[in-house]
């Protein structure tokens, strides 16, 4: 749970609510977020994308809910019960697989493959690239700065070990996204 509040700290960092300063929220947001392997400016800028835009499916930035076309459903006035049989037939396991995905490599999938993000970006859309159309053009050279940080923190966690990477890392992140 330290993970947890290390980055709601480094969140409330993005927002620019620790501190008076601009550049000390930044600094104190990026180291937070650097310890726990978040590239904190792509997220800081698709977050306060999110935040513009909660729960639109149009427009928001992150856990958008898949629509009746994505999953080749007709429209709700025409669809019949047999059009569900497919996709809902098997809903008890298809929910825990999903929430078994969610948890363990959610944010990694959202990061990496923008999964769950939003539609309006073209398919290879990534935090880690600073040319994403995520970003503005301002904004790459800080993505990049995410990313070499990021880079180092898990090679210096690599060279600690993986006993240290499992009791540090990866249990408590899986019992805090479980949370």
């Amino acid at each position: 749970m330290v993970g947890a509040g290390i980055f709601l700290l480094g969140h409330d960092a993005g927002h620019g609510a620790l501190f008076n300063s601009k550049k000390i929220n930044n600094a104190v947001g990026f180291t937070l977020h650097t310890l726990l392997l978040v590239p904190y400016f792509a997220w800081r800028s698709t977050h306060h994308g999110h935040h513009k835009a909660t729960a639109s499916v149009e427009r928001d930035e992150n856990y958008v809910p898949y629509t009746r076309k994505d999953f080749n459903l007709p429209d709700a006035k025409k669809a019949r019960k047999s059009d569900y049989a497919d996709v809902f037939e098997e809903t008890p396991i298809f929910t825990f697989g999903r929430m078994l995905i969610m948890q363990g490599i959610g944010l990694w999938l959202y990061l990496t493959f923008n999964v769950m993000g939003a539609k309006m970006y073209p398919p290879g859309t990534s935090h880690w690239i600073p040319t994403s159309p995520l970003f503005k053009p301002s904004q790459r050279k800080y993505i990049f700065y995410s990313d070499i940080a990021v880079i180092s923190m898990a090679l210096f966690l690599i060279a600690l070990g993986p006993r240290i990477i499992l009791k540090y890392y990866l249990v408590p992140y899986l019992l805090m996204t479980h949370w």
